[in-house]
């Protein structure tokens, strides 16, 4: 996370050229005092200089604070880096303030400011965009009025080769999600991603998840909705036999953020099959293991005297979904 963090800040800190010798000099100052934030605990006043900032400076700065996991300054003015930057065309700005309306960061939730931002960044040629707007679609993040097409927006994105859309794609064939079932095309779709993986990562091989024994749960979209669209055979299995136990197996062991986000996903999956009437004793979870955050294994398999009843507890609580940032060109 401290990697990170100093990689977005190293390219936060370039000011516009027309500043004076003097002035520049000041304002490098203030942001090597400001680095040494985690150091010091105290607030420091870099942002006080942001008028001198581009409009991707802009988006970095907000990626900063968040990335520090602490409060922003102007955090009253409802996403005011974000907003700026996003009202001058910065994709990414526009892509995470449109998250912050999905989620209420800083922002109370609204669907149609959701969805407009989105839409900003697909008019500026965002594949990203495109992306997040089919994951929109699949978890109900808009209101029906909308009434958008999943496939649409994720076949768009994965025509510029984005391996995510093509696995989004094989789950909603798979499990019927705003599409009509077809397991001949999610595998096909499936296949595609998971060459592509096992080529460019090989530390993916010995760890993909098969198709038939997963369920899809992209990282900040995941809905109890669209879990529940893929879990009923599952249960069914289950129900039918009671010997038979269910394990719960997440990824995510990137950075803190990663692992906290594996487990909330383990653990909600979990809260969702109990809701549904399986007994808690009968399952197991683990998470921030090798492989795709999206892609959650859920296998059922007779009980053997291995089996543990265990749930772990939470690695990093208070790094939730409010500091999660999303990808983008």
């Amino acid at each position: 996370m401290k990697d990170y963090i100093k990689s977005i800040f190293s390219y936060t800190l370039i000011f516009l050229p027309f500043l004076s010798i003097a002035q520049t000099k000041k304002i490098r100052d203030e942001i090597k005092r400001a680095g040494k934030y985690e150091e010091s605990k105290k607030f420091d006043t870099y942002h006080v200089y942001e008028k001198y900032l581009t409009t991707e400076q802009r988006y970095h700065l907000n990626m900063y604070y968040w990335g520090l996991c602490v409060d922003a300054p102007n955090e009253n003015s409802k996403n005011y880096w974000l907003l700026k930057s996003a009202r001058a065309n910065n994709v990414c700005a526009q892509i995470n303030l449109s998250y912050s309306y999905k989620i209420g960061r800083t922002v109370n939730r609204d669907s149609i400011k959701c969805r407009y931002w989105l839409l900003k960044a697909i008019n500026n040629k965002s594949t990203s965009a495109l992306f997040y707007y089919g994951l929109s679609c699949t978890n109900g993040v808009f209101s029906k009025s909308a009434n958008d097409s999943a496939l649409f927006f994720l076949e768009k994105a994965n025509e510029s080769k984005m391996a995510e859309a093509c696995l989004a794609i094989s789950y909603c064939y798979k499990y019927g999600i705003n599409a009509i079932k077809n397991d001949s095309l999610a595998m096909k779709y499936f296949l595609i991603y998971k060459r592509f993986f096992t080529t460019n990562y090989n530390r993916l091989k010995e760890n993909f998840a098969d198709l038939d024994s997963s369920i899809y749960c992209p990282t900040g979209y995941c809905n109890r909705e669209l879990i529940e669209i893929q879990i009923p055979n599952y249960l069914k299995q289950l129900q039918s036999d009671s010997l038979l136990e269910l394990s719960i197996e997440c990824s995510g062991n990137g950075n803190y953020l990663e692992q906290q986000q594996s487990w909330d996903k383990s653990n909600f999956i979990r809260t969702i099959f109990v809701e549904n009437g399986l007994d808690q004793k009968r399952i197991s979870f683990n998470y921030g293991g090798n492989g795709n955050l999206s892609i959650v294994k859920i296998i059922v398999k007779t009980r053997t005297e291995e089996f543990m009843n265990i749930f772990p507890p939470p690695p990093i609580p208070n790094l939730r979904q409010k500091y999660f940032i999303l990808e983008c060109e």
